[in-house]
């Protein structure tokens, strides 16, 4: 076992039993996603008959999946960024670039939780359902929303503990 991977499981035993179960709930959507689009197209090319409502199953499905992980990849500060001139920035300047990503980070997440509450409340109100399953939309965009509400709160943790004590958020497996 090398350095990484024990870095990797002594991050996952620190780490708050929500991100555990958010964890283990997108590896669970994932391969619920995985079973049903094979299942599906089985269905759909072997013997004629797709599952009914596959495509939405999976959409909501996906949507609930990706805004699950969305929280535990907050947590661990893995988000996709960019490194090209971070080498360029040192001391005092860094600490501002670092504070400036993980703010931004935390107002378009916010953002965009802010947003899906909106639309689960016109969806709620409305009525709204799925085209083929006659399902109300709305209660898997409320999930969406919370979830994004509580990515939000980790990045305001993350940001807030960056700034008390000075060390930098530094995803798994970084090359940092």
């Amino acid at each position: 076992m090398e350095n990484e991977d024990i870095a990797v499981l002594t991050e996952w035993n620190n780490s708050p039993i929500l991100v555990k179960a958010l964890s283990i709930l997108v590896a669970v959507l994932m391969f619920l996603m995985m079973g049903l689009t094979f299942a599906d197209v089985v269905g759909r090319y072997g013997f004629g008959q797709p599952i009914p409502g596959g495509f939405e199953i999976i959409e909501f499905v996906m949507g609930t999946m990706i805004f699950s992980a969305i929280p535990v990849v907050s947590h661990y500060n893995s988000h996709i960024n960019v490194g090209l001139f971070d080498h360029a920035f040192k001391g005092n300047v860094r600490r501002v670039q670092q504070t400036f990503v993980l703010m931004f980070s935390t107002v378009t997440i916010g953002f965009m939780g802010w947003r899906l509450w909106d639309e689960a409340m016109r969806d709620h109100l409305s009525g709204k359902v799925g085209q083929q399953l006659d399902v109300p939309v709305a209660p898997v965009i409320f999930g969406m929303a919370g979830l994004s509400f509580l990515a939000c709160l980790l990045l305001v943790l993350l940001t807030v503990n960056y700034l008390r004590t000075g060390i930098e958020p530094v995803a798994s497996g970084s090359l940092d």
